[in-house]
């Protein structure tokens, strides 16, 4: 049976997860000769990312919030999500955003992911626009 790379993160996450310190060098060890024994070595970088993608997930830090004047639909919610994921690098499906109102803004959005912040909103790109005209 072959062992996928995702499956390969959720079983290194899980033994990361172990308090005991010789229960969890084990079951890393295990792994790693598994990958071995599976020339999944190429598969190494997706196999961390897909570890971090999992460990964020665990932690809650895949949420984010995506502010607008009205609420918007699950199209351009999805569309969102697809910018972030490959901003990041990280699957589309793992990212979850909520859809707040805020009546301030004039129009665009503003999404806050990650510790980072997306400005797409109509007064950040006219600011834009008055800086290049000063400047």
């Amino acid at each position: 049976m072959r062992i996928t790379n995702d499956q390969y993160a959720r079983l290194l996450y899980e033994a990361f997860s172990s308090s005991n310190e010789k229960e969890k060098n084990s079951l890393v060890a295990g792994i790693v000769k598994s990958i071995k024994d599976n020339r999944k070595q190429a598969s190494l970088n997706n196999i961390e990312n897909q570890y971090k993608v999992i460990k964020k997930k665990k932690s809650g830090e895949l949420k984010g919030v995506v502010y607008t004047v009205k609420l918007v639909d699950q199209k351009q919610i999805s569309s969102i999500k697809k910018v972030i994921a490959s901003k990041k690098d990280i699957p589309e499906k793992s990212i979850e955003l909520e859809n707040r109102v805020d009546p301030g803004l004039m129009g665009g959005f503003i999404v806050r992911f990650d510790n980072e912040v997306f400005d797409g909103s109509l007064k950040n790109r006219f600011d834009k626009i008055k800086q290049a005209l000063i400047n």
